[in-house]
């Protein structure tokens, strides 16, 4: 035995508060290994998760806004182009309409 009151053959091992010598502190020592890894384990997606958001915020801090003038521009484009593929599906429907109706498909 040593002065410390430790074995010689067996690793000692500082836990918060107390010193543990021996079988006892291998197995303490793996469980605490153990639990870091769990706890590792248990917080990797939230940190994932985490770096996502940061990865979205960093993007977005780099994304080219339009201006108001250039945001009534583009409205306008979109509403001209709904307003003609309207127009061209409703021409479409009335002519095979009239197509069905004349061959009598349907009486």
């Amino acid at each position: 035995m040593s002065t410390s009151g430790r074995s010689a053959s067996a690793p000692a091992v500082h836990l918060p508060g107390q010193w543990i010598s021996g079988r006892r502190a291998m197995v303490a020592a793996a469980a605490a290994g153990e639990r870091t890894q769990m706890l590792q384990r248990i917080k990797r997606p939230f940190r994932k998760i985490g770096e996502f958001f940061k990865d979205v915020w960093m993007e977005l801090q780099r994304v080219v806004w339009p201006s108001h003038e250039e945001t009534y521009a583009f409205t306008g484009v979109v509403i001209v182009s709904v307003g003609i593929v309207a127009i061209w599906i409703g021409i479409l429907d009335f002519i095979f309409t009239r197509l069905v109706g004349a061959l009598r498909l349907y009486e």
